[in-house]
């Protein structure tokens, strides 16, 4: 039988304080309403629909009056999130509580709704209160990637060009860049991206390395990647054909990979209530992932722009804070694949 119950308030309150003074960076998941005079900023869903972390933190603090008295401090030093509309404090349906965010460290994830994605509305004076200490901002890579559902999204970054350069293309570097420079104290902007098991290269199962060493003419090795291979099914006969891995293998390996290489090189971690997003280098989903070229392609090409806008800025505290701005990219999956923790009887 637990002793918790047994001990003191004042010593309760200090575990419950330990516990939200360590939290795992979080991901928060909101939807910004366009299409209007005012920007409209609300939860992406409501209640068991949304995965964001802020919510996962209240329900553990509603365990019991002592953790809500220890959260209260790390409420009210964090980002609450305001609808800019209505001019109050977002309140979810199901229970009246507000959106809690720590701006320092916690990811949010951004969706838009609407077909037109006005700048003006971003940058009012209302708005960017709203978006003020917010430092790591997240978007779902596959919005840019013509997926079923995403046009209006892609209308939204249309080419704003004086020439219209961009304009045969699903969204324009300048237009992201631009939405980007409305939070002022932006750190870091994340791609984030949904393993499926479509999107992995199979040889993962079969531990191939990250580099492998190929023969020259001369007969001396050298370090290249290897061609990626079926995985070997046991017993399987020569020339038989090779049984394609299920998704309950291939995922789990795959973010596995990511975790160990993460550890080994001390990336960034987020959590939400579906799961966890690992930060994944250019060389780690090289030979890992199917979409590896699409996604880099894109992450470096708005770096390249966002760097050359940001010198034609005026020197400044804005220009100083554009140019430490970074560009990463993260992985995570539905939580069925994470490995369910041990029962404890």
């Amino acid at each position: 039988m637990s002793s918790y119950p047994r001990l003191p308030d004042e010593l309760k309150l200090r575990i419950w304080e330990y516990a939200f003074e360590n939290l795992t960076p979080g991901v928060h998941h909101f939807k910004i309403m366009t299409g209007k005079a005012e920007v409209e900023l609300r939860p992406f869903a409501d209640g068991g629909l949304d995965n964001s972390a802020w919510r996962e933190r209240r329900k553990i603090a509603g365990i019991s009056g002592v953790a809500d008295d220890a959260i209260r401090p790390f409420e009210d030093g964090r980002v609450v999130f305001k609808d800019t509309a209505h001019r109050r404090r977002i309140k979810t349906d199901e229970n009246g509580i507000e959106a809690a965010i720590d701006g320092t460290m916690d990811l949010v994830c951004l969706r838009m709704t609407g077909n037109h994605l006005d700048m003006r509305a971003l940058s009012n004076r209302d708005t960017q209160a709203v978006f003020a200490d917010l430092t790591r901002i997240g978007i779902d890579y596959k919005l840019f990637a013509g997926n079923k559902g995403a046009d209006a999204f892609e209308n939204q970054f249309a080419c704003v060009c004086p020439q219209r350069s961009h304009q045969d293309k699903k969204y324009c570097h300048y237009a992201i860049a631009e939405f980007l420079r409305q939070f002022k104290d932006l750190e870091c902007f994340y791609f984030t991206f949904k393993l499926t098991a479509g999107e992995i290269i199979e040889a993962v199962l079969a531990g191939v390395p990250a580099r492998g060493k190929k023969r020259t003419h001369g007969g001396k090795t050298k370090n290249s990647e290897p061609e990626p291979q079926p995985v070997a099914q046991s017993g399987a006969k020569r020339g038989a054909k090779v049984k394609k891995p299920k998704a309950g293998q291939l995922i789990p390996a795959t973010l596995k990979r990511f975790k160990d290489i993460g550890k080994e090189k001390d990336l960034e971690v987020y959590n939400d209530k579906k799961g966890t997003y690992y930060e994944v280098l250019r060389d780690d989903t090289r030979r890992v992932l199917v979409k590896h070229r699409d996604i880099w392609s894109l992450v470096l090409s708005l770096q390249g722009n966002w760097q050359r806008t940001t010198q034609q800025l005026r020197d400044g505290p804005v220009k100083q804070q554009a140019a430490k701005v970074k560009f990463k990219v993260l992985v995570y999956a539905d939580n069925r694949y994470y490995p369910q923790p041990p029962v404890i009887k």
